[in-house]
């Protein structure tokens, strides 16, 4: 079965397509699909942790204030979802001789084929295909992967449905004659089509590192000048910023160890999490938490933090990674992204044996 590794527990937002945009007076508009489709996209491709914020966390109980600025990038990219694709919807509602069958049958390959290459992909849903109330009719979701039966007549999409949050949603149709489409919610779709979509760098986030991960290690240590970092830190636009150094760091075998980091929420509502933590691979590649932290909400502009001393070290020789994490409230575990400049969210330090040196370090030979 294809499927790319987005994952609606993770890379969608936890909140309904339940806005309510008031355009003039009395006037209003219902949903953003393409808006919060597009949006979800773009965190996804940015690498970036969408917000952690769900329904209650907003004054109404359900989607960000208007004029806030989640709602604001979400609209915007609302908007560039219709523009790039008003021929097509445009062809759905006004062209008479449109046929729903014969319009899904020609996307289906190159829908797959994006699959496939491992690319999630913005999918324009028909309801109908009459001009009056046709774009309240219509929706917006993202296809990240699909099954196909061994005789190819029968194709599964998996769904972020922005209508469903923290859940995947299935389309079902017969790829040869795709006359007949069922869906595991209640909607009923006629006909659809990949949307063509341009990735935008999220202008929102909230969970971030401040301070990021400090070793508190008993071993020799050296830099290693014009080193890049593993993940550089993004500044206040979330461009990343110039590589700084890196250092090379060892930590003696039976002395005592640290490591710390603190996150700040950067977001205008509160940060929805299970815990914070540190994980740590060894050297045989196993991973397990290093240190956690049990909380389950930051406030704007507040901090939080885990760590852990250690009055001894474990005694395995070799190389150690670790990485900043919070665990969403689905019970996925989240890269925290470094915010301030010179943080690190992943770091790697040497075990070696009581009284030993490192050898010489040649910054050529130094990778990030």
């Amino acid at each position: 079965m294809p499927i790319t590794n987005f994952d609606p527990r993770v890379h969608g937002f936890h909140f309904d397509n339940d806005f309510v945009t008031h355009v003039i007076g009395n006037i209003e508009t219902r949903g953003l699909c393409g808006g919060m489709a597009f949006a979800a996209l773009d965190y996804y491709y940015a690498g970036i942790p969408i917000p952690t914020h769900e329904g209650d966390d907003f004054p109404d109980g359900r989607v960000p204030a208007e004029g806030s600025r989640l709602r604001s990038f979400i609209f915007k990219r609302m908007m560039n979802s219709v523009e790039r694709n008003a021929a097509q919807w445009l062809n759905v509602l006004a062209n008479p001789a449109f046929n729903p069958k014969r319009f899904t049958k020609r996307h289906l390959d190159d829908l797959r084929a994006e699959i496939d290459a491992g690319r999630p992909v913005p999918l324009g849903l028909i309801g109908t295909d009459k001009i009056i109330g046709g774009a309240a009719g219509n929706h917006q979701v993202v296809c990240f992967g699909y099954d196909i039966t061994a005789n190819g007549r029968s194709l599964t999409l998996q769904i972020y449905d922005n209508n469903f949050h923290d859940q995947t949603v299935t389309l079902t149709t017969d790829p040869t004659n795709p006359e007949t489409i069922t869906y595991s919610k209640s909607s009923k779709w006629i006909a659809f089509f990949m949307a063509k979509y341009k990735a935008d760098r999220p202008e929102y986030f909230d969970l971030a590192l401040n301070h990021g991960i400090q070793l508190d290690l008993h071993g020799p240590t050296q830099e290693i000048n014009g080193a890049v970092a593993r993940q550089r830190p993004l500044d206040d636009n979330g461009r990343p910023l110039p590589p700084t150094h890196a250092t090379v760091q060892f930590q003696e075998c039976g002395q005592k160890m640290g490591a710390h980091y603190r996150v700040r929420n950067y977001g205008d509502y509160p940060a929805r999490l299970s815990r914070l933590v540190l994980k740590m691979r060894d050297p045989s590649g196993d991973e397990s938490f290093f240190a956690a932290n049990e909380v389950t909400t930051i406030a704007p502009g507040s901090e939080s933090g885990a760590g852990k001393d250690l009055a001894i070290f474990p005694d395995e020789s070799g190389g150690y990674d670790l990485r900043a994490q919070y665990v969403n409230t689905q019970g996925k575990a989240i890269r925290i992204p470094a915010r301030a400049p010179g943080t690190d969210n992943d770091v790697h330090f040497s075990a070696v044996p009581p009284g030993t040196r490192p050898r010489k370090i040649v910054p050529g030979l130094v990778h990030a």
